[in-house]
């Protein structure tokens, strides 16, 4: 195989790699899809304001929130003029709905959503002029005004988000 077909070969896998791999971020269990429409019905994932950066472009962000090894996830939509950011903790066979954000669909559009992980650093206290750094227990949600630098984090704690 000569070396334009080889990297042709490759530049195919590298492209499907990435297909998948941003499908899959964006899929959501069966009953996260069920909530959502019987108490949204007409939902959709929103779209982004152009000056959200790219690791923040998420309809969807899964973790484990609350420490019990089990899949949770975080979803970004809208409503009509309403948009949402909604978790959903895995509890048995079933999802507990927690609403983090509730605003103007253009808020939520020019809001980008991440997940940070178990063991990374985060300023609680980003006010003070020597913010402390503390170590996350869990993954944590959090969200972020795309034209700002500030980041709220979303601290699962005692069953509800802090």
């Amino acid at each position: 195989m000569n070396k334009k077909r080889l990297f042709l070969l490759m530049l195919a896998f590298a492209f499907l790699f990435v297909l998948i791999s941003n499908t899959s971020a964006q899929t959501l269990p069966a009953k996260v899809k069920t909530y959502l429409d019987k108490n949204y019905s007409g939902w959709k994932m929103t779209g982004f304001d152009k000056a959200c950066p790219s690791e923040t472009k998420r309809y969807t962000v899964e973790g484990d929130f609350n420490g019990d090894k089990k899949r949770d996830y975080a979803v970004k939509f809208a409503k009509g003029r309403s948009g949402y950011i909604i978790a959903f903790i895995a509890e048995g066979t079933n999802y507990k709905a927690l609403v983090l954000r509730s605003e103007d669909a253009s808020v939520i559009r020019s809001t980008g959503l991440g997940v940070a992980r178990k063991g990374e650093k985060y300023a609680p206290d980003v006010d003070s002029d020597n913010p402390r750094l503390v170590r996350l227990k869990n993954d944590a949600i959090y969200t972020n005004l795309c034209e700002s630098e500030g980041v709220r984090y979303y601290i699962y704690q005692n069953g509800r988000f802090q």
